[in-house]
């Protein structure tokens, strides 16, 4: 089930609640984003791309977060073909008050505790 939980003039953002995976450590939450852009975006080969879809990582007691996939999509809500690949894990970076990271954050932990 995708949940929108952000949207701006650029991009919507969504998190997959059928993704949502708690190992052996239910402080590590690790979802699947997407971010659907209003415009395509272009990459270095020209080529252009109309949504990401992302693995990422939450600490729900540290509130952290960081990125171990993204995948640039030629169609919307992460569909079509992969055009970029790239399996790099991003730092943790601490979740800003007020952001649409700080969103899903939140819609992570209370779905922490309303199925766990």
């Amino acid at each position: 089930m995708m949940v929108k939980v952000f949207e701006s003039d650029d991009l919507t953002e969504y998190l997959d609640y059928e993704t949502i995976n708690l190992p052996e450590d239910f402080n590590i939450c690790e979802v699947e984003e997407i971010v659907d852009f209003k415009k395509p975006k272009k990459l270095s080969s020209d080529r252009h791309y109309c949504s990401m879809r992302v693995i990422a990582q939450y600490d729900l007691k540290k509130k952290l977060r960081k990125s171990t996939s993204k995948l640039a999509c030629s169609d919307s809500m992460g569909g079509g073909s992969v055009l970029l690949k790239d399996d790099s894990e991003s730092e943790w970076e601490d979740i800003i008050p007020d952001s649409n990271t700080e969103k899903k954050f939140e819609l992570l932990v209370k779905n922490k505790k309303i199925d766990y």
